[in-house]
């Protein structure tokens, strides 16, 4: 995902795009902004409000080159960075688009050096990437089931795929999947001993079923998603570390047919 960043203050504002660890400055804004009056009386708070005004067209003008960037270079996620009085003022300005989009806020001085950018915006990234990956694992064991608009473990999830019914593979990092492969239709199955399922030709023992199973999903337009840390020990315990959303629900896994010789 593509993140943007903006670094403010009450005057000046930088904005970087951080994609693939990389991050990149996109622009440097500067608004004059007097500084506050000192002396007392009237004066004083009427030069605040002035002073305040100033403050609040610059931050006016930060989420418009946002709002621009947007358009230009279409980011997922938003973070924004400084001193708190304008990290506060500036949510508030954001539209409703990117108000959307904003997962972190911290603060960070003007002059911070894009490695420390990069840093901070990189560990906000993992936090969201965690969050997403969590409830992602909810939904599919919460809407699982016979008739389900989602399936959990590898035989399930195998037949879903055969069935061209996945729309996005659910997979835990480091889980060791190995299974079968049917030597005559070459469905994928959770062992390679026995007989197909459906024509009843041999199986052959494969190592790679996980690779297998994710080109599958991407050859009929599904989506794969790789969980880590939490989520991923949940999927494991749940799901044997295979599980998908679907498309559509499916029937069950058949039985296998009766060997040559046996009756039905």
């Amino acid at each position: 995902e593509r993140y943007a960043v903006a670094v403010v203050d009450k005057e000046r504002a930088r904005v970087f795009t951080v994609y693939l660890g990389e991050i990149e400055e996109e622009r440097d804004l500067f608004d004059w902004v007097p500084g506050k009056h000192k002396q007392g009386g009237w004066s004083q708070a009427n030069y605040q409000r002035h002073h305040e005004a100033h403050v609040h067209r610059h931050l006016q003008h930060v989420a418009a080159a946002l709002a621009t960037l947007y358009r230009r270079r279409s980011f997922d996620r938003l973070v924004i960075a400084g001193p708190e009085e304008a990290t506060s003022a500036l949510r508030r300005l954001l539209p409703r688009v990117l108000r959307e989009r904003l997962v972190g806020v911290y603060p960070a001085e003007l002059f911070a050096s894009e490695a420390q950018i990069l840093e901070q915006t990189l560990a906000i990234e993992r936090e969201v990437e965690r969050a997403d990956e969590a409830r992602l694992v909810a939904e599919l064991l919460e809407s699982a089931g016979p008739r389900g608009r989602a399936v959990c473990g590898v035989a399930p999830t195998l037949e879903a795929l055969w069935q061209g019914a996945v729309h996005k593979l659910v997979v835990a990092e480091g889980a060791p999947l190995h299974g079968g492969q049917c030597t005559q239709c070459d469905r994928l199955t959770p062992t390679g001993e026995g007989t197909c399922p459906v024509c009843g030709a041999p199986l052959r023992l494969i190592p790679d079923l996980l690779e297998q199973a994710v080109d599958r999903a991407l050859a009929q337009d599904g989506r794969v998603e790789t969980v880590h840390g939490e989520a991923a020990e949940r999927l494991r315990a749940a799901c044997g570390g295979l599980g998908a959303l679907l498309r559509f629900p499916v029937a069950a896994v058949p039985s296998p047919p009766p060997a040559r010789g046996e009756s039905g």
